[in-house]
Order: structure tokens, then sequence, then C-alpha cells
């Protein structure tokens, strides 16, 4: 729904997706994103990996994930 204003505002497009997902879903899985975001897992990762690193989003873990 976003995702064209945030790739405008400089995230790329699997970023936008999953910081679109995160948004929607609070607090998720990497499963979880990869489902909602419909970006490959691996994909996933390396997202959620630069929106941290853009401050954007903040790991946690729980259960050993």
């Amino acid at each position: 729904m976003y995702s064209k204003v945030l790739e405008e505002l400089g995230l790329s497009p699997n970023e936008a997706k999953v910081y679109e997902a995160l948004l929607d879903a609070g607090l998720a899985s990497i499963d979880k994103l990869a489902v909602q975001s419909q970006v490959h897992r691996r994909n996933v990762y390396d997202s959620v990996e630069k929106l941290v690193a853009k401050g954007l989003a903040s790991p946690e873990f729980r259960e050993k994930k």
C-alpha cells in the first residue's frame, strides 16, 4: 500500500515491502514477514538487517528466534 512512497523515501523495493509488513504485524518472525511481504525468506533477513542499520527496526530475540 505504501511501498511506492517508502521507495521514494530511499528504501529498496524489498525493504519497503518488509517494512510495511513489519508495521502491520508489529513483533513478527522472519517467516511471518516473508509470507506477509511476499519476499523470499533470505531476502527478508537482508532487508531487516538494512532496516535495523537505518534505525527503522530493532531486533528482538525470543525463544532462540
